[in-house]
């Protein structure tokens, strides 16, 4: 093919501007046909060439003229840009929004940051209904012996996994897949076909694909138990998003079979959000373009847009468009058609009204192969969060709770909760330590509510006759353990559901041998707060430090105390029985200015350790 530049006399802009023939015939009307030609022509031609091609036939000067052929550059360029966007069936090669929505716009940023935030927080649902040997894609067979052979990827799958199936032998065949390592990533449920509301609809699909005019794509529109299959994974992965037993924010819908082009490998991978995935949408993978046609025809002729096997979406996005699919497969059957899910989702994003969800495309590969990620990625905190554990191997421990001052009733919730939540077994005692507390509670009445309500032998009480702080008090308390595992908690600190989100110093268990072997707690620490730290400093090895040591001898560099006495003798000086007094207003949220207004503005009396009093307005709370 020749190029088309070498046939044309102008190079660029310069060049056609500075362009000088004596013919002028045409004047101006030049520009408004060139302008008519381009947007009706069907060619992609330019404004350019098609100037060009006029230059070449009338050799027409356009020195005169260069503000007006800016100007329909401009013109030009812009109807071009209406044109593509209403015409061009070319797709982008990552992702696109091709559902015809005014509603679609870019992410965030914060939104962003969101997105990455979660992206290991996906969990992965599917299902099996067996329907014994048909005919799919073409000749080929599929049967319930290529179904087991396919299932054994599962087994190499890190994200969790929610299974649904009728059949307890292929229940338990799957659940063997999925242990040891997996068992607390797998969730299995057994449902019963009749059950669904899919299956429902099995007579009215059967009696649309008895029509003797009906079309005949196997198994689409042949076999109604998988029409009904296709429809039902909808129905399962919504009632699984309302029971999120995995505490995740994002879903994934597999078909069974999805991954049978990864059964002769033997790496493990976990599936995670696609880069640049909005969570606003479901993303599904593009089959064919997009074309606003009725559901009679997309039925007829069996086209598909997106790949019903996969979608993924976050929670709440996802449970919409679950409602939206269920509610799209009534109005199918209302005006008599019927297929898989693939051709209802092309109706809804035809019939705006069918749908309210936005898809967002992976166009060229597939969602899986966009989200896989090789490695142990995926998966790996809510495997330490779901681990299980045989009590029968682990051994009996000792909680210790110090106490001082403490309400009395935070301190039973949580003795309360450490007995209601710990295996009886596993829990030999719980040793309370009062640093010599004088409230009236701890003074006459905690001995008798202990012999009252718990076991003498399971709680025991153990009274300082001088107050040592909070590091005295536990050593004095692992005097008295017996235990082979001593847990260290703080009064306040109720062991419920979801109760340790973070790692905090004051709570931990270790090994009483080893604890005293390393020499337990610091006794000479007299303030409480980074005794934890104090704890790993015993593991470290820093190496030579006579370089660093000589650096300080040569800068004549003082000790801490130094520090203390002369250059911050007020950091130990803390106010003491600090009281508070006056109004606490809340503002109008909807109003809430962040920079202008406060949340609470409060005016508070203040009294010292020096006995002088204060008012100060505070405008930060």
């Amino acid at each position: 093919m020749n190029n088309r530049s070498d046939m044309l006399p102008f190079k660029n802009y310069k060049h056609f501007r500075d362009c000088r023939i004596q013919k002028r015939q045409l004047g101006c009307s030049y520009f408004r046909t060139a302008g008519i030609l381009s947007i009706i022509s069907l060619k992609r031609y330019s404004a350019m060439r098609i100037l060009k091609c006029w230059h070449s036939k009338y050799g027409l000067c356009l020195q005169r003229h260069r503000v007006a052929v800016t100007i329909l550059i401009v013109i030009i360029i812009t109807l071009w840009q209406i044109r593509t966007s209403c015409f061009k069936t070319e797709l982008n090669p990552k992702y696109l929004y091709m559902q015809p929505r005014e509603d679609v716009v870019s992410m965030s940023m914060k939104e962003k940051l969101k997105a990455f935030e979660h992206s290991e927080n996906v969990t992965l649902v599917t299902a099996y209904f067996q329907l014994d040997t048909f005919r799919k894609g073409g000749n080929s067979h599929v049967n319930p012996k290529v179904y087991k052979k396919w299932c054994s990827v599962y087994s190499r799958i890190l994200n969790p996994v929610v299974f649904f199936t009728y059949s307890p032998e292929i229940l338990s065949m799957f659940k063997k897949l999925r242990s040891p390592s997996l068992n607390n990533l797998t969730k299995l449920i057994l449902v019963n076909r009749t059950d669904l509301w899919a299956f429902s609809l099995k007579p009215r699909i059967a009696k649309i694909f008895s029509q003797a005019d009906y079309p005949k794509f196997h198994p689409n529109t042949v076999i109604p138990d998988y029409s009904c299959v296709m429809h039902a994974k909808y129905e399962l992965l919504k009632k699984f998003i309302q029971q999120n037993y995995f505490h995740t924010n994002f879903f994934m819908w597999i078909d069974f079979g999805y991954f049978r082009y990864e059964v002769n490998k033997t790496e493990n991978f976990g599936l995670s959000l696609p880069k640049g995935f909005d969570f606003r949408s479901v993303a599904f993978s593009l089959e064919c373009n997009f074309q606003k046609i009725p559901l009679k025809e997309i039925i007829w002729k069996n086209l598909v847009w997106v790949a019903g096997g996969a979608n993924l979406g976050r929670y709440d996005v996802l449970t919409r468009f679950c409602d939206d699919n269920i509610s799209s497969v009534k109005r199918a059957l209302n005006q008599n058609l019927m297929s898989t899910d693939q051709q209802i989702i092309y109706a809804m994003s035809v019939y705006r009204s069918w749908s309210s969800t936005t898809l967002q495309l992976c166009h060229a590969d597939s969602v899986i192969t966009q989200c896989k990620k090789k490695g142990s990625g995926t998966g790996c905190i809510l495997r330490c969060k779901n681990q299980t554990f045989d009590e029968s191997l682990m051994p009996q421990a000792a909680t210790i709770i110090t106490v001082y001052n403490e309400w009395p009733s935070i301190l039973l919730r949580t003795i309360y909760s450490i007995i209601n939540r710990t295996p009886r077994n596993l829990l030999k005692e719980i040793i309370i330590v009062d640093d010599n507390s004088d409230l009236e509670f701890y003074k006459e009445y905690l001995d008798i509510y202990i012999k009252d309500h718990f076991d003498t032998d399971l709680v025991k009480l153990i009274r300082l006759k001088e107050r040592g702080g909070l590091i005295k008090a536990r050593m004095e308390a692992i005097k008295y353990v017996t235990a082979e595992v001593v847990c260290i908690l703080e009064s306040h600190m109720e062991v419920n559901i979801n109760c340790g989100p973070v790692i905090v110093g004051a709570g931990f268990a270790v090994d009483v041998k080893f604890f005293r072997k390393i020499g337990l707690y610091d006794p000479k620490m007299a303030i409480w707060g980074g005794e934890n730290l104090e704890l790993s400093w015993r593991d470290m090895d820093v190496g030579d430090l006579s370089d660093r040591l000589r650096i300080k001898n040569e800068l004549k560099c003082k000790n801490f105390d130094w520090y203390l006495d002369n250059i911050w003798p007020d950091l130990l000086r803390f106010d003491v029985n600090v009281t508070a007094s006056g109004e606490a207003r809340e503002y109008d949220l909807r109003k809430f200015n962040e920079v202008d207004a406060p949340l609470l503005t409060r005016v508070v009396r203040k009294e010292g350790a020096d006995g002088d009093r204060r008012d100060d307005t505070d405008d930060d709370v």
